[in-house]
């Protein structure tokens, strides 16, 4: 259909420009939701592969289902080159880092929808 209306261009310039505008395809926010995340060896720098990122969901400072059903937790493993990809529902996550030989390490962080959020996290050789 673009196509056809192209043809009203210069014939009729206030109705192809009204299309235009019209067509214009605006962004949402509900794109996809994940961490980018890398490891490396706080000492030397260099990437750290088979490291084990643990997310736990957490709510209103506790979490979720305390009293009921405890979540689930969602394990991912750093690659090659120390780096990692995870899909995550909007929430905040307690997260622990560890690998055997270096110093286990439990930080927090706040996933929004539709965001990449990017966590970078350096480990203490033991």
């Amino acid at each position: 259909m673009d196509l056809d209306i192209e043809l009203f261009k210069t014939s009729n310039p206030d109705f192809y420009s009204q299309y235009k505008t019209a067509r214009l395809v605006r962004p949402t926010r509900g794109g996809a939701t994940s961490v980018l995340g890398s490891v490396t060896e706080a000492q030397s720098g260099e990437p750290i592969k088979g490291v084990t990122f643990t997310f736990v969901a957490v709510s209103n400072g506790t979490v979720k289902g305390a009293t009921a059903e405890l979540p689930k937790p969602i394990v991912k493993k750093s690659a090659e080159k120390g780096k990692f990809r995870a899909s995550l529902p909007e929430n905040t996550y307690h997260v622990t880092v560890e690998k055997i030989g270096f110093q286990k390490q439990e930080l927090t962080i706040t996933v929004a929808s539709g965001e990449t959020t990017y966590l970078h996290v350096e480990l203490v050789k033991l």
